[in-house]
């Protein structure tokens, strides 16, 4: 049963408003103006699974609200002005899975906040005011699949912040981290994004991430990142996506990328990267698609890519590249996307047999050689 009053000009509530909707599961009270709710208003809705009080302007959320709606499965509180939730917040609300409080005014979350609802799956705390991420904040929560903190103040992430996580994306992006305390990320195994883009990251200790702790993709643009040694991935094992575009990065060291059988796609472009050790990417076994755009790279050397069976497209465009050395290429044999426009290249370098598409736009090449194309 549904009892749809969004979008009025509702104040104020009484005392038992609902009494005689017993049987009542969804309540949608948002785009009002209520500026309180607390447990005599809802208590009454026993069997209410779903409540949507967002675009309002309620202040707080009183303790023991929702302490009588014990099936609740989703509560929206997002875009009024609460700035405060703690460990009493959520008191009885065992079942709640999607908690949506984005848009508020939050500055304070308690320790053990989130203790009383470990069913959750959803937590969106994003575009709040929120400074850091406490010790134990997000603690056991073993059902959790998405926490969005997103456009905070957060400059610290504490020591156990994230305990215990399993198949969970966490959105740090948008904040004011420099550094990733040491043990911040504690048995996080499989976490499908971490996404800790738009900060302003100089390094990441190594510690931080213990060593059953790893992301399938792991976002890392628009930082101050000027070294691929400030990215801890050596336990990185089971990462498929990594991005660090948009840093200062200035060059890939050899041992960059130990161990990581599983990363398919590297993004590394708009760096400053001037130098590749050769054999860099060697060890990944799964890659398909790198790109290195937008950098400061003027040389291809022979050993390079080294050999990338697996490798099907890379991004080479927007660089100073003047020369492929010959055979650079040729044990990327899989690959069927180049794109090198934007370039100084003078002459055609040797070209995969395997190339399907093939883009040399806006360099200096001046005559195309007979044989210079590869019998398909």
């Amino acid at each position: 049963r549904t009892l749809d009053l969004s979008g009025n000009q509702l104040v104020t509530l009484k005392k038992g408003q609902f009494k005689g909707l017993r049987e009542t599961e969804i309540l949608d009270l948002a785009y009002n103006n209520l500026t309180k709710l607390d447990a005599s208003h809802v208590s009454d809705l026993t069997k209410m699974t779903w409540i949507n009080v967002s675009h309002n302007a309620l202040a707080e959320i009183t303790r023991g609200t929702f302490a009588r709606n014990a099936v609740l499965r989703v509560l929206n509180m997002a875009n009024n002005n609460i700035k405060k939730i703690d460990g009493n917040t959520f008191r009885g609300m065992r079942f709640l899975r999607r908690l949506y409080l984005n848009d508020n005014m939050i500055s304070d979350v308690g320790r053990g906040t989130f203790s009383s609802v470990t069913r959750i799956g959803t937590i969106d705390l994003a575009r709040n005011r929120i400074k850091k991420v406490d010790y134990q904040m997000f603690f056991q929560l073993n059902y959790v699949e998405i926490v969005n903190l997103a456009e905070n103040e957060i400059t610290e992430i504490q020591k156990d912040a994230f305990k215990d996580l399993y198949l969970t994306h966490i959105n740090i992006s948008y904040n004011r981290l420099e550094t990733i305390e040491p043990k911040s990320f504690i048995n996080c195994a499989n976490m499908t994004v971490l996404d800790l883009s738009h900060n302003l990251i100089k390094s990441i200790p190594k510690m931080a991430f213990d060593e059953t702790t790893y992301a399938g993709e792991w976002i890392l643009s628009h930082n101050l990142l000027t070294n691929m040694s400030q990215i801890p991935l050596s336990n990185m094992t089971g990462l498929r996506v990594l991005n660090a575009s948009y840093n200062n990065i200035m060059e890939i060291p050899k041992n960059t990328f130990p161990k990581l059988y599983e990363l398919h796609t590297i993004d590394v472009s708009h760096n400053n990267i001037s130098f590749i050790y050769n054999a860099a990417f060697q060890n990944l076994f799964s890659l398909r698609s790198l790109n290195l755009s937008y950098n400061s790279l003027e040389k291809i050397g022979p050993s390079t890519f080294g050999t990338l069976h697996t490798l099907l497209e890379m991004d080479l465009s927007h660089n100073g590249l003047k020369d492929i050395t010959r055979g650079a290429l040729a044990k990327t044999t899989g690959l069927r996307f180049l794109t090198m426009t934007h370039n100084k290249l003078e002459k055609i370098f040797q070209i995969p047999i395997s190339l399907n598409h093939l883009n040399l736009a806006h360099n200096e090449i001046s005559e195309i050689p007979e044989k210079t194309w590869p019998t398909m």
